[in-house]
C-alpha cells in the first residue's frame, strides 16, 4: 500500500509540474505577438524615439526567447510558426 501511494504521489507531482510548465510557452507566444503587433502599429510610433523604444522592446524579448528556448527545437518551431499568425488588429 505504501508503494502504491508513493507511485500515485509521483504521478500527481509529475502531472502538476508538467501542467504548470506547459502554459509558459503559450504565455511567451502571447507576449511575443503583442510586442510584434505594437512594433507594427504606426500609432505607437509618433516620434522616432517612441518607435525605437517599441522596436527595442520587441527585439529584446525576441532575443530572450531565442536564448530561453535554445535547446528546445519544438518550442522554437512553434514560436516561429505561430508568430507568423499573430492577429494584429
Amino acid at each position: 500500500m505504501k508503494k502504491l501511494m508513493t507511485i500515485l504521489g509521483a504521478f500527481l507531482f509529475a502531472s502538476v509540474v508538467l501542467t504548470s510548465c506547459g502554459g509558459e510557452l503559450e504565455s511567451d507566444l502571447k507576449k511575443f505577438c503583442e510586442l510584434q503587433c505594437d512594433s507594427q502599429n504606426p500609432e505607437l510610433k509618433k516620434t522616432i524615439e517612441e518607435g525605437k523604444a517599441v522596436g527595442k522592446k520587441f527585439h529584446d524579448f525576441r532575443s530572450e526567447m531565442e536564448t530561453k528556448y535554445a535547446d528546445d527545437q519544438d518550442a522554437r518551431m512553434e514560436l516561429n510558426n505561430d508568430s507568423l499568425n499573430c492577429d494584429c488588429k
